[in-house]
């Protein structure tokens, strides 16, 4: 299996649903918690925090040839992401 196959697996069956999970994950928890009435701007904050994450190991696989070194960064990139998402 070469690289290329290996990063289109990990962003397909790895990254993209663990994301999708955290979101709904993320939602549930503000839908249980009121979040209209308990959270202010710092969680508006650490939501940009979090797509910004994500946004950036999206684009470097979208834009960049899938190499050693790209998938590393997306890797590192998706932990910085969960990292924050669960403070």
């Amino acid at each position: 299996m070469n690289i290329r196959v290996a990063g289109e697996a990990l962003l397909l069956y790895g990254f993209y649903p663990a994301w999708m999970f955290a979101g709904l994950g993320d939602y549930l928890a503000h839908r249980r918690s009121a979040i209209e009435t308990t959270s202010g701007i710092n969680e508006s904050w650490l939501h940009i925090l979090e797509f910004l994450t994500m946004a950036a190991w999206l684009v470097l696989i979208v834009f960049f040839h899938m190499t050693l070194v790209v998938l590393l960064i997306s890797v590192v990139c998706d932990v910085c992401g969960c990292s924050v998402a669960c403070r």
